[in-house]
């Protein structure tokens, strides 16, 4: 299932970009001036997303309900810290595995959005 992800490119399946890389107003409404807590949580959603992009691979080889568990908590993670692409990217890769979809083409999409949000959070 995942021959040649590593050489995807991630342009080849992009989260659609018409959603922010993050939407700040969910930050704002959770943490108003609290840029520490704010900062936690962005540390947080890197982490856990970062672990579950580790697992992934060996998932979607393996056991595609557990791959499918995976992109869950990746769009529940990515959707609490307003990471909108990554959310989407995620929900993509929930719904083509849960349809029988084996292109790389999800899974690709979600590496890119995520490259993309950790680049914004260093920026910020």
């Amino acid at each position: 299932w995942t021959a040649g992800v590593s050489s995807a490119p991630a342009a080849a399946a992009e989260a659609p970009r018409e959603l922010p890389i993050f939407d700040r107003t969910i930050l704002d409404e959770l943490f108003e001036d609290s840029t520490e807590e704010r900062r936690n949580l962005l540390d947080l959603f890197a982490r856990s997303v970062e672990q579950a992009l580790g697992e992934l691979p060996s998932a979607l080889n393996r056991d595609r309900e557990q791959a499918r568990g995976l992109a869950h908590s990746i769009k529940g993670a990515a959707r609490s810290a307003g990471a909108a692409r990554v959310g989407a990217a995620a929900e993509a890769l929930e719904v083509a595995l849960k349809a029988g979809d084996e292109t790389l083409m999800p899974f690709a999409a979600l590496m890119g959005a995520f490259e993309e949000a950790k680049k914004e959070m260093r920026k910020s």
